[in-house]
């Protein structure tokens, strides 16, 4: 039975976290690009779930470099994550955001966040180019728990079928 699930929102200012159904945080971290702080990370909420939703690295119109910065880390992610016996399940920015009626806009994750998970003391806390990281690894685990069963990634049926059979 699924009970926890982490999420990462990956990049240079990313959040990783760990959260149940009833969007109670059990880990909640800072992400960096940096590979030693993702393997140690990893470890860690390994040891609470086995089960990660990543949000996947997209093209968008931003710089080249930044954009193979993005692939690569999500490709050391994933292999990684794979290594230490979790299962990645990848989702898009634009689906998960889209069945959560979110916009690109970091503030507006920011304040869903923190009504949903009722956080604003610690995430206020943190300097404001870390918060919409940690804003969006909450949101995707809230995702994970009350989209995701009803609404996958077209690609995704069969790891969907998985999964949710999995959950409590």
């Amino acid at each position: 039975m699924v009970k926890l699930i982490a999420s990462i929102d990956p990049g240079r200012n990313g959040g990783i976290c760990v959260t149940d159904k009833n969007s109670i945080i059990h880990y909640l971290s800072k992400l960096s690009a940096n590979k030693k702080i993702i393997k140690e990370c990893l470890k860690e909420v390994r040891g609470l779930t086995n089960i990660l939703f990543l949000e996947s690295a997209i093209s968008m119109q931003t710089n080249r470099t930044t954009c193979n910065n993005l692939f690569f880390l999500n490709g050391y992610i994933t292999g990684y994550a794979n290594g230490i016996g979790m299962q990645v399940v990848s989702c898009s920015p634009r689906h998960w955001k889209n069945c959560m009626h979110l916009s690109k806009n970091k503030d507006e994750s920011i304040i869903r966040a923190i009504e949903l998970f009722d956080i604003e003391k610690e995430l206020l806390s943190h300097p404001k180019y870390s918060r919409d990281g940690l804003a969006e690894a909450l949101l995707l685990g809230y995702y994970a728990f009350h989209y995701f069963p009803f609404y996958p990634e077209k690609d995704q049926i069969d790891l969907w079928k998985e999964i949710v059979s999995q959950y409590e």
